[in-house]
């Protein structure tokens, strides 16, 4: 997320318009609007197999050409059932998630290229529940939401490198923001109140010190 911070006096407003992404960059461009996190499986992932017929029963694992291995997992009555891991082209891990009868079921993990945790949640009957993280490549934590059901619904908040929160509010619904959202500098100190509505949010506050010093 990141805001374009106007020379604005107390109670000037404007609004924002937000978007589905997929890994949205650490330094978006000025336009960039809010969006929600990441959270879902790698969509670069063959998801086929989970309910894959072709292969037997059993525990099955893919090579590449240079016979380094790109995914383990097994199946069990003609379907994904069990742990199932998958690895980047050099060996290194890049999700683990697990299998019931087909559906997912548990924990959730993705990992950057350089081996630092990118992404853990939680799936509940074949449906992403519960709070869901995402990390820098560096390994500090950078988001995390409540979903509910796949879809982003309750609390959010996303962090500076530093640990000190950036951004906090409320989705609803999926990724619109609802409700009082608060944007804090890399201090922790709070210098923007903005009030949503299903994804439109007007500045509503700004701090006058840190509007003088923008100045």
């Amino acid at each position: 997320m990141k805001f374009q911070y106007f020379l604005l006096i107390i109670f000037t407003a404007f609004t924002f318009g937000c978007k589905n992404i997929g890994r949205q960059p650490d330094n978006p461009t000025v336009n960039d609007t809010l969006s929600a996190t990441e959270v879902q499986p790698d969509p670069d992932i063959d998801s086929s197999l989970i309910h894959d017929t072709s292969r037997p029963d059993g525990v099955y694992e893919d090579k590449n050409a240079n016979g380094i291995v790109t995914e383990r997992g097994e199946i069990r009555n003609g379907v994904q059932d069990g742990k199932r891991y998958t690895y980047f082209a050099d060996g290194k891990p890049r999700t683990e998630e697990n299998f019931v009868n087909g559906s997912y079921e548990g924990t959730f993990k993705e990992f950057h290229q350089n081996g630092k945790l990118f992404q853990e949640g939680h799936y509940s009957h074949n449906a992403m529940n519960g709070i869901w993280k995402t990390y820098y490549d560096t390994g500090e934590l950078k988001e995390e939401v409540t979903m509910v059901a796949n879809n982003e619904n309750g609390p959010f908040k996303e962090y500076h490198k530093n640990g000190k929160i950036k951004y906090e509010g409320t989705y609803k619904d999926g990724d619109h923001e609802d409700g009082e959202m608060k944007v804090y500098n890399e201090e922790g100190e709070l210098i923007k109140k903005l009030d949503c509505k299903m994804g439109e949010c007007n500045t509503i506050w700004v701090k006058k010190a840190y509007e003088d010093f923008k100045r």
